[in-house]
């Protein structure tokens, strides 16, 4: 994937998308068909009679499922899992790292699940940044979390740090939910300034996307979405999938 760039252009096929939470049953049905569809396409699983990508996280009423949609179609999906007794996705490779993390009391979510449509895919970092810029505003403003975390391909990582503020907190380790598929773990504390890099001033985090009056708008729409009723998906009884390669096979 090119990594795209801040374009007029880009720019207008953005506005073409609308982020936010899944409204419906149907388009969380639809962000996990995606997600099926990018990993195998990846070769990160093998194709799933039911053609999504579910696990026990998904059931969880706290895990929020938003997507990017064109036309009413769902062409982008991330998800939000916040920490429980389940533990989260990646704890699966890094309960250490984040053990100290719980212990001070941080309150910690995974972004996971993530896939961008195939013809999307030229503006993948773009739409990318997006969503963790929705997902940031929901979780700082709308629910009590502290810290974002997330796994990536080692060859993305930049990307998450220098343009979205990540750091690491997690070294390379092979994943054995995504074929063994290379992983590093990064998180995004909210309690922190988010601020651009001086080279990349149009790529500010929150505010380029956007201004005061779309913040507040795109707040009161989540809170709005979150007010509606929505059907529990019910996963297929399976072993443990989990998502956070997601976002190692749809960054590749």
């Amino acid at each position: 994937m090119e990594r795209a760039t801040w374009t007029s252009r880009t720019v207008e096929e953005l506005g073409s998308l609308e982020f936010g939470l899944a409204r419906t049953l149907e388009e969380r049905e639809a962000a996990f068909r995606l997600v099926h569809e990018r990993y195998v396409a990846r070769g990160y699983m093998h194709p799933d009679p039911s053609g999504r990508r579910t696990g026990p996280h998904h059931v969880r009423a706290a895990t929020q499922v938003f997507v990017g949609r064109n036309a009413g179609r769902v062409v982008a999906t991330v998800s939000v899992i916040p920490d429980s007794p389940l533990g989260l996705p990646c704890d699966e490779l890094y309960r250490d790292e984040l053990r100290p993390l719980r212990a001070n009391g941080r309150r910690l979510a995974e972004v996971s699940a993530l896939a961008i449509d195939g013809g999307w895919r030229a503006l993948g970092f773009s739409i990318v940044r997006s969503l963790v810029q929705v997902v940031a505003l929901y979780a700082s403003h709308v629910v009590p979390l502290d810290t974002l975390c997330i796994a990536v391909n080692p060859r993305h990582a930049r990307f998450y740090v220098t343009l979205l503020g990540f750091e690491h907190f997690g070294g390379l380790k092979a994943y054995a939910a995504v074929n063994g598929a290379p992983a590093l773990a990064l998180r995004l504390d909210l309690d922190r300034p988010l601020a651009p890099p001086a080279a990349e001033a149009a790529a500010a985090f929150v505010p380029a996307l956007f201004d005061p009056l779309e913040r507040a708008r795109m707040l009161a729409a989540l809170q709005r979405d979150l007010h509606r009723p929505v059907q529990p998906f019910q996963s297929v009884p399976r072993p443990i999938e989990h998502f956070v390669g997601a976002t190692v096979a749809e960054m590749c």
